[in-house]
């Protein structure tokens, strides 16, 4: 049997112009806090394509990954995406 049964299906979500621009004043205002407690210096954004999607992979070592692999993107103008386990997106706040 799998060990889904008796879950609720979480609901499919399509991007919409005001989820982008909400992602994107979010995301700004993330970028200033992770600013303030880090020390942010990129290399090799030049790599990162202008145009067409890519995929980022990290190995996660802390909590604050997911936003420290997203931000080079994000300030090269791309909105990230993430992937992540089931159980995350049930969690109260962040699901």
């Amino acid at each position: 049997m799998s060990g889904q049964q008796g879950k609720k299906a979480l609901p499919e979500i399509e991007p919409t112009a005001y989820g982008d621009a909400l992602y994107k004043v979010l995301g700004n205002a993330a970028r200033g806090v992770y600013k303030l407690i880090a020390r942010v210096e990129i290399t090799g954004r030049e790599n990162l394509p202008k145009n067409g999607g890519y995929i980022i992979v990290a190995n996660h070592t802390t909590e604050l990954d997911p936003v420290t692999v997203a931000f080079p993107a994000f300030v090269n103008g791309a909105l990230p995406r993430f992937l992540a386990k089931d159980s995350l997106f049930r969690a109260p706040v962040l699901g």
